[in-house]
């Protein structure tokens, strides 16, 4: 999914540094930063503490194109450089596409850039070493991390929203890098239909602690009796 921006009109749109032309990111450079260990089921590609999967949904070249093309879109419809910018990543995990996302716009002239990384696995210090680590490169007072959007959207800074201050002091970047977990069939009682939507997501106990919900599953004999 490529990249969203909301951006505040009350903002310039014309900054000298806006003709400043970057060097994609390229698998040989990629290759030459990282290292990959192989799974069972998934691989993970680590940068120090930094990591993403890569499996047939989420490739080596998929990710560059990924990053590259946020980085274009980016420098496309923010051209000022010094605007703050706020990233908002959705299921970021390791956080190794951000770093390479934050490095590259950092290249571009980009001084000001706010993280908001959300992940479920942050839960219980999930990933706590690459947490850290990104906070040291990006800025510890650049960075919070949630583990649902619900936590940072409900998040109060002062008197005020955190999400409201961000979108009041740029532009807002929405990523969502990798697609959901597909929900494994002993997770839920419910019975598949193979005529609807396939669902992907991860269960979690409490409802007020998920990300979102899509649909409500149902049985295909009491799809029949709501048809007829």
């Amino acid at each position: 999914m490529i990249s969203s921006a909301v951006k505040n009109n009350n903002f310039a749109v014309y900054d000298p540094q806006q003709n400043v032309n970057m060097v994609p990111l390229t698998i040989k450079e990629i290759l030459k930063m990282t290292s990959l260990r192989r799974g069972d089921t998934l691989n993970h590609r680590y940068m120090k503490h930094f990591s993403w999967v890569e499996n047939e949904h989420s490739s080596l070249n998929g990710r560059i194109e990924y990053i590259n093309k946020t980085i274009a879109y980016i420098m496309k419809s923010i051209p000022l450089r010094e605007s703050p910018v706020t990233l908002v990543s959705l299921g970021s995990g390791g956080l190794l596409t951000e770093w390479f996302i934050h490095q590259q716009l950092h290249k571009a002239g980009y001084r000001q850039l706010d993280w908001r990384v959300i992940d479920l696995d942050y839960q219980n210090g999930g990933y706590e070493l690459c947490r850290k680590d990104f906070k040291v490169e990006a800025g510890n007072d650049n960075v919070k991390a949630f583990t649902t959007e619900q936590t940072y959207l409900s998040k109060s800074i002062g008197h005020g929203l955190l999400a409201d201050i961000d979108k009041n002091q740029g532009p807002v970047v929405v990523l969502n890098i990798s697609p959901p977990r597909a929900i494994a069939d002993s997770s839920s009682a419910a019975v598949y239909d193979p005529d609807c939507m396939l669902i992907r997501g991860r269960p979690v106990e409490k409802a007020e602690k998920a990300n979102g919900i899509y649909l409500l599953m149902a049985s295909p004999e009491f799809k029949r009796i709501c048809l007829t």
